[in-house]
């Protein structure tokens, strides 16, 4: 069901929005058209990206899969299909898209500086977690600084 292609043009997708995104976060608060790059990037694009995805689910999920989501057997067993171990990578990029729309969205509103979101943004890119965790702890020194 799904190809190579498909997974290129994913990749290239979700790489130029969170370029976007990384101007976005790059640019003073008061330039309009930044603002609108960072919803574009971090909101329509993942949306956008989240429909596909719920289209391929849709497809995928006519090709029933051996395995459960409960034991971790059945977790590898599920995932050893390609096609569903690339929806999964497919959700990851996409919702690590989107949380990366709402730090840099939450940092414009809070006041945190552009120069954090250049450590904060590649962890959030390709560690997901660790990059939430990051923002969360440069959130709070800068609201702590700012008291």
């Amino acid at each position: 069901m799904i190809g190579t292609g498909l997974f290129a043009l994913w990749g290239n997708a979700v790489l130029l929005a969170w370029t976007g995104l990384a101007l976005s976060a790059a640019l003073p608060r008061s330039v309009t058209w930044g603002k609108r790059l960072a919803t574009i990037s971090g909101f329509y694009a993942p949306a956008v990206l989240s429909i596909c995805w719920a289209v391929l689910l849709v497809a995928a999920m006519t090709n029933p899969g051996a395995g459960d989501l409960f034991t971790l057997d059945g977790v590898v067993a599920r995932f050893a299909d390609r096609d569903r171990l690339m929806l999964l990578y497919f959700e990851s990029l996409t919702f690590s898209l989107f949380v990366g729309g709402w730090i840099v969205s939450d940092a414009s509103e809070k006041g945190v500086p552009r120069i954090a979101m250049i450590l904060v943004l590649p962890l959030q890119f390709l560690f997901g977690p660790a990059g939430v965790a990051s923002y969360v702890v440069v959130r709070k020194l800068r609201t702590k600084t700012a008291c």
